[in-house]
């Protein structure tokens, strides 16, 4: 057991190789929210989201995930998704840690692997599904009475 830097309540530790937790859970929780206070903030205005981690596509996704989990909808942490566009690979760069590429001519079949590779990446980054992450700005959905209101 050890005491929390900030509250000095006592709480087992977790540690890893490098790494020691030298405040609670609480006061982790309370920093982290208050990090998410200090964002900037966008009107809700179509755009994809994600609520306490949960990936929501729309405003009716985030009520299901509310009324799925009993979570009151004023205490979510919403912020702005954004797609990751993936890089294509150079496999020059990617292996000049292994070989002289300047010198000396990649394995056909390493080259088709690579090239085949990229055009998996750039079908995926034009196409309409993809990998989201949540980016640092809130978003300030519209009141909870204005969805019922508009059924």
């Amino acid at each position: 057991m050890i005491k929390c830097e900030k509250c000095g309540k006592e709480f087992e530790a977790k540690t890893s190789h490098s790494f020691r937790m030298e405040t609670c859970f609480e006061c982790q929780k309370k920093k982290l929210h208050e990090m998410y206070l200090a964002y900037p903030v966008e009107e809700y205005t179509g755009q994809l989201f994600f609520a306490n981690g949960e990936f929501c596509q729309n405003i009716e996704d985030f009520y299901e995930l509310c009324k799925r989990k009993n979570l009151n909808p004023d205490e979510m942490e919403i912020v702005k998704a954004q797609k990751v566009e993936f890089p294509e690979l150079d496999i020059d760069d990617f292996l000049c840690d292994y070989v002289n590429t300047e010198e000396s001519d990649l394995p056909e079949v390493i080259i088709e692997a690579a090239e085949k590779f990229n055009d998996v990446v750039k079908k995926y980054n034009q196409s309409e599904h993809g990998y989201y992450e949540g980016i640092s700005i809130r978003i300030k959905l519209p009141a909870q009475n204005a969805k019922t209101e508009s059924r």
